[in-house]
């Protein structure tokens, strides 16, 4: 906030004869949630240039204020399941035109838990049409059949918790109203220097995703894996393996698999980080169900890159009465290169 008062008074955004460049500055940071930066924004393009347009931006700030109780408690449908109460709320908002990047988000969620496939489709197709950067939400259907393919979306930034500030110090109490366990919403003082924010909540487990989306997500894409492994489609599997790993949880049955598989695809895609893939499931799954194979062929692999004591190591680490304890491993332990 302290760089943009910077930019503002330096003059950075001035535009000789056209100031509506302001108010578009502000839109943006309003879609991206930058609450606070864009009503500074346009309050400054209403003093200094007496832009009607901004003022009436400024006056519908208490449309925003409306827009995150309604977008909390959709929030708080979908953490319980009620997809459709939620829908109806994102989805009016739609239809006025009015959604942030938060809001396409969850309202895209309620589509995929409803199974509202050719809705999707025409949403999915007009943001991307709007706003080209929004294809990342979608980027992954181009590797999904038609069974699952709307039932993924990715979330890079979890949108969660959201408060209210002022731009005058202790005029307002802040609110934390955004939370995944109790969304609540305190309406502020009315006066129209009030400002709102979206602080968002970094989750890289994914956990709070998986809570909205539900855990049969990382299951459906391992399944679409393990097919696509099965038919030799090596390059298919090892992306949809990959994408479950990042929705399964840490005490999921699966994850173990999902590891092994990406393991195996990459290896067979000849790529360099199958190795990590190996050497990660021989940490973690020291007592699992492929831990003797991962051991067998890391080690190979190891050896044929030259890695004489790092493949000595692993292959130390096989059972004696493994089927994958033969002559290959007793070489490698035996210092032949």
């Amino acid at each position: 906030m302290d760089k943009l008062d910077e930019h503002l008074s330096d003059g950075l955004f001035e535009q000789t004869g056209d100031n509506e460049i302001l108010n578009v500055v502000g839109l943006l940071l309003i879609f991206n949630e930058h609450f606070e930066e864009a009503f500074a924004v346009l309050k400054y393009n209403y003093e200094k240039h007496k832009n009607e347009m901004a003022k009436r931006y400024i006056d519908d700030f208490d449309y925003i204020k409306a827009y995150i109780n309604d977008f909390n408690m959709s929030l708080e449908f979908v953490t319980k399941r009620k997809y459709k109460s939620a829908y109806r709320i994102m989805k009016s908002y739609y239809e006025k035109g009015f959604l942030t990047i938060s809001g396409i988000k969850l309202f895209t969620i309620c589509l995929v838990k409803l199974r509202k496939h050719r809705e999707l489709k025409e949403f999915s197709e007009r943001m991307g049409q709007l706003a080209p950067d929004l294809a990342v939400f979608f980027e992954y259907e181009r590797y999904l059949d038609r069974r699952i393919a709307y039932l993924l979306l990715t979330i890079p930034a979890v949108f969660f918790g959201i408060y209210l500030g002022s731009l005058n110090p202790g005029s307002l109490n802040l609110s934390n109203v955004g939370k995944m366990n109790k969304p609540t919403y305190t309406e502020p003082q009315t006066q129209k220097e009030v400002v709102y924010k979206v602080e968002y909540v970094q989750d890289p487990s994914g956990e709070t995703i998986k809570e909205a989306l539900g855990n049969d997500l990382g299951r459906l894409l391992y399944a679409a894996g393990l097919e696509m492994f099965r038919k030799g489609n090596y390059q298919k599997s090892y992306e949809y393996f990959n994408l479950a790993d990042k929705f399964l949880g840490e005490s999921s049955y699966l994850r173990q698999h999902t590891v092994y598989f990406l393991a195996e695809s990459s290896n067979r895609l000849g790529r360099e980080e199958s190795a990590s893939y190996y050497i990660r499931y021989a940490t973690e799954y020291e007592n699992g169900c492929y831990y003797d194979e991962v051991l067998y062929n890391l080690a190979l692999m190891l050896y044929e890159k030259h890695q004489y004591e790092l493949a000595a190591e692993y292959a130390s680490k096989i059972r004696r009465d493994s089927i994958f304890f033969n002559s290959k491993i007793k070489k490698i332990l035996g210092g032949e290169k």
